[in-house]
Order: structure tokens, then sequence, then C-alpha cells
């Protein structure tokens, strides 16, 4: 139900208009829709990639405990959201509780009898998109942007030690994300099945 009043059922309304209104633009004309929200967060779902490459990445994925994601300032960005939502669709999660509050999603999802607990949340240096942070049964993987230099921040912490690493500024400025994602449109069911899965959030708290 939508129309009440209150800080949380607002917040809830404005995340899922955006991405609502993209998918049925989709819908409706067959067209393919491009979002800036989505280019931002590509470098972030390359390294994501990267981290759960080969066989002990694959491994790892099935011991998937909870993913954290911070973008936003006052409210959760389309980023954050987004992102998210990728991580879901790619993840065949399902939800099962969800609960918005001050800002922030924070839901239990399945694959099977697999539970994952995600949140996401604003970001308190007020950035589109400034931690990713997953945690399987035996290891942990963070992303985290710099407030100064934007550059990534990768963590990866196993059993058997850690990895760091630093990866430079993804492009953020709208003319180079507008070149990208006319390169990229070839991505575009993947950015629905992403937007799709993020709107799922709300409709199912």
């Amino acid at each position: 139900e939508h129309g009440g009043v209150g800080g949380e059922l607002d917040f809830e309304e404005r995340a899922v208009e955006g991405l609502a209104s993209a998918l049925n633009i989709i819908e409706e004309h067959g067209v393919t829709c491009g979002d800036l929200a989505w280019e931002r967060s590509a470098a972030w779902r390359g390294l994501v990639a990267q981290l759960f490459d080969g066989p002990d990445g694959a491994r790892e994925l099935e011991l998937l405990r909870s993913i954290e994601i911070h973008g936003g300032a006052d409210q959760t960005s389309s980023d954050a959201l987004l992102l998210a939502g990728w991580l879901i669709a790619r993840l065949g999660l399902a939800p099962a509780d969800v609960t918005v509050a001050d800002s922030t999603v924070t839901a239990t999802m399945y694959d099977g009898t697999r539970e994952v607990r995600i949140v996401v949340a604003p970001s308190d240096d007020r950035s589109n998109l400034s931690l990713l942070s997953v945690a399987t049964a035996d290891a942990s993987f963070r992303i985290e942007r710099h407030s100064e230099s934007g550059h990534l921040h990768v963590r990866e912490d196993w059993d058997a030690g850690s990895m760091r690493r630093v990866v430079e500024a993804p492009p953020e400025d709208d003319a180079s994300l507008v070149a990208i994602a006319l390169d990229g449109a070839h991505g575009a069911s993947l950015y629905e099945q992403s937007a799709r899965a993020a709107v799922s959030l709300f409709r199912s708290a």
C-alpha cells in the first residue's frame, strides 16, 4: 500500500519510482533504457565478479552469508539499490522478509535452503556508492571507496591470509557515463533484471 504518511514510506516511494518507470518504458515501448546509476556501479560489479572468479571463488559463493551495501546521502542511492538488485538477480535469491526503516533496506533472502542477509543503507560520506561488504562462512570481501581520491580499496580475508589492492577511481561525470552506456547497450537485459530485483525488495516489504 502506498500513499501514507511517514519517512519510511516516502523513501520507499521515491526509491522505487524511478526504477519502476524505467521498467514500464521498456515493457510498453520495447526500447533500451539507459541509467547513469547503473553505469556508475559498473566498476563495482566488475570487481565483485573478479573476487568470485575461479573455483575457489565459486566455492565461497556457496557459503555466502551476508551482503552489505552503502550509498547515497539522505536516502539510499539508486546505485546501491541496483548493485543489490544485480547481486540478487545473479545469485537467484528470493526475498522472504524485507523491512524498510530510516532509509535502510534489510532483507532475508533465500536460494533453496541457503539464507542470505542483505542490508542496503545510505553512505556516511554521502557518495553514490561507498561500501560493498560480502561475508561467507569462512571469508570476507570488502570494496570501499576512498572519500578523497575516489579510488576503490579492495580487501579479501581468507583463512590463509589477506589480500589488498587499490583500483583507480572509476569515471563518474555524466559525459563519460553516457559514452560507457552507449558502448555497453548489449547489457540492457542485465540492467532490467537488476532493476526488477531492486524493485522487488520494496514490494516484498
